[in-house]
């Protein structure tokens, strides 16, 4: 939690110092904090919609990826590429291809191609996500992404890298092997699958009248969805 305030703070400091409107737009993602509201009103919103879904106890991206493997889902949507080092099969987020301005289009990442392409088996995959930096460790000095898939490919194994390495924190290892474990052994609680039946009218409801959206909009998107379906 003190590392996330962290981040929101620093962010907020960035957004002061640069011009550029793509980074400032990426550094406001990191400064938004979802509270307890927002998340009742979401699940107000898929009850009406009549979509299923799993409140966990613990991060959205660790959960999702374990739907994925219990197959019950088919991959995660997030732009958090942590997604992969906890297994999901699949990761889907905003199109990477700066040329394609189309905000239709997205990019799949799959992991079973990553792993082949890198030569790598999963878990070494898992120690160069976390060599490249994550929420749970910091990283090794001189030590970015490029270089971090390097020595991997040429170490095969993070414990490895860390003791030849020059650079390595104190205690950097014990830190390494406690994030290694969150990534390959994620502890979870036996989840319930939320489902519920959509109802156009209470939904048009709580959009116009609990979310003040204008009718012609609410109007406008339940017929795209009426359409799609």
């Amino acid at each position: 939690m003190i590392e996330r305030n962290k981040k929101v703070t620093d962010s907020k400091k960035l957004i002061q110092q640069t011009d550029d409107i793509e980074k400032k737009q990426k550094l406001e993602k990191a400064t938004v904090r979802i509270k307890k509201e927002h998340i009742e009103d979401l699940k107000k919103l898929f009850d009406l919609m009549g979509v299923n879904y799993v409140h966990p106890n613990c991060e959205a991206e660790t959960y999702a990826a374990h739907l994925c493997k219990q197959n019950v889902a088919y991959g995660v949507y997030s732009e958090d590429m942590d997604t992969l080092a906890f297994g999901s099969p699949y990761l889907i987020r905003n199109c990477i291809d700066k040329s394609i301005k189309r905000k239709d289009v997205v990019s799949i990442f799959s992991l079973e191609t990553i792993l082949s392409d890198f030569k790598m088996n999963y878990e070494q995959f898992v120690e160069m996500c976390i060599l490249c930096g994550c929420d749970y460790c910091e990283t090794i000095p001189k030590i970015a992404s490029v270089r971090a898939y390097q020595l991997m490919t040429t170490h095969k194994t993070g414990e490895k890298i860390i003791i030849e390495n020059k650079n390595t924190p104190p205690n950097y290892l014990e830190k390494f092997n406690k994030a290694k474990s969150l990534f390959l052994e994620p502890k979870f609680d036996d989840y319930k699958i939320i489902s519920t039946t959509r109802n156009d009218k209470k939904l048009s409801d709580f959009l116009i009248n609990d979310c003040n959206m204008s009718i012609n909009r609410v109007q406008n998107a339940l017929k795209k969805i009426n359409n799609f379906i």
